[in-house]
């Protein structure tokens, strides 16, 4: 029974996948309706395999609580993919991670080869049909999307790439981060966004920590430092500053319009129906940011619940994904889109699916003993 309630997950990810690639997508872009109808269908079969599982009743009532939140966040600041990532995680229990690592890889491959090839013929056959999707910058120079809404979402798609490889290994070597970092670079050079490029070298720099102490604690509070880190940049109101002039330069004005959705539309601990709009005046990538003005404060709870359950030992790679995660929607909301970026179903998989439970709850004890005899 295990196995087919797996291929109901696996179906269901692959739609999620393909849902948000198509969205994203210039070459295949999909009627509105038939996204409504396949959001249905993999919501539908995400219940379905929640409701197959073997939950205890406080798993299933935390589960219904959290899932009618996420639905009127949905309905509220009219965002599906916090709702849709929320039941991709919560049907985790005993699905084969590298199996839904290997449906990713598979389709996005599929897509970027598709986008990649098509935008090369196109530029060969007729320049002048891809002008309108470049992007010049003087500081840049020339950003490509291929076929894609954006030059970031081609880098965070290749990015999200490198790290979904990694985790298929059974052990990272150098090796694997230097062709990691060559493809990012390679990625870079093609559309110009730094964020990916940024967040592999942090990458690179928290291979180096061994200490699962320090792990443990940025895997826990980044998300927390980094949202009210947000929080103090967008109530500044001397914006005049010459300190957040250079930072504001820095992020590509990112601060700026930053503080000016704060002050139009102030803190929302509610999702705000009336900030659903930002984009058509301001720049808003930042996922924290969105959440002050839009999404609300609750959703930022809600999406941080993750990082009190993170288990206490191993998983050292996937904690470092996860870090960057929280440092990437620092920048942009990418890693909350679940059929983009695998950050928040990787580290769920470690805390539904943890195989080292046992030696975690001994990794508790000890460290309670501990205690005790420091205290005695």
């Amino acid at each position: 029974m295990t196995c087919k309630n797996n291929i109901i997950y696996y179906l269901a990810f692959s739609l999620l996948v393909i849902l948000r690639l198509t969205t994203g997508s210039v070459l295949f872009p999909l009627p509105l309706y038939f996204n409504y109808i396949l959001l249905i269908i993999i919501s539908s079969l995400f219940g379905l395999k929640i409701i197959l599982d073997n939950h205890t009743f406080k798993e299933y009532l935390f589960i219904i609580i959290l899932t009618i939140l996420t639905i009127y966040i949905y309905i509220v600041a009219n965002t599906y993919y916090i709702f849709l990532g929320f039941l991709s995680i919560m049907a985790l229990k005993n699905v084969n991670i590298k199996t839904v690592i290997k449906i990713d890889i598979i389709l996005k491959l599929t897509f970027l080869s598709i986008h990649s090839i098509t935008y090369l013929f196109t530029w060969l056959i007729d320049y002048n049909i891809i002008l309108d999707t470049i992007k010049i910058s003087s500081l840049k120079g020339i950003s490509h999307s291929l076929f894609f809404p954006n030059p970031n979402f081609v880098g965070a798609l290749i990015i999200w790439l490198v790290f979904d490889f990694l985790c298929l290994k059974k052990e990272v070597k150098t090796k694997d981060i230097f062709i990691g970092l060559i493809i990012v670079i390679i990625s870079y050079l093609i559309c110009k966004s730094r964020t990916p490029l940024y967040i592999y070298i942090l990458f690179i720099v928290l291979s180096f920590i061994k200490n699962q102490k320090i792990l443990n604690f940025l895997a826990k509070y980044s998300y927390l430092i980094l949202a009210i880190i947000t929080l103090f940049i967008i109530s500044i109101n001397n914006v005049d500053n010459e300190l957040f002039i250079k930072l504001n330069s820095l992020f590509s004005n990112r601060f700026m319009y930053s503080v000016a959705a704060y002050n139009k539309y102030g803190l929302s601990i509610l999702p705000n129906a009336l900030a659903n709009n930002y984009s058509d005046f301001l720049i808003i990538d930042s996922f924290y940011v969105r959440s002050f003005i839009n999404y609300g404060i609750l959703t930022l709870i809600i999406v941080g619940t993750i990082n009190i359950f993170i288990p206490k030992k191993n998983y050292k790679l996937e904690k470092r994904i996860f870090i960057l995660a929280s440092i990437y929607m620092f920048f942009e909301v990418i890693p909350i889109y679940t059929g983009l970026s695998l950050a928040y179903i990787i580290i769920g998989n470690t805390i539904i699916n943890n195989k080292y439970k046992e030696s975690d709850e001994v990794y508790e004890r000890n460290n309670c003993q501990k205690a005790k005899r420091i205290t005695c």
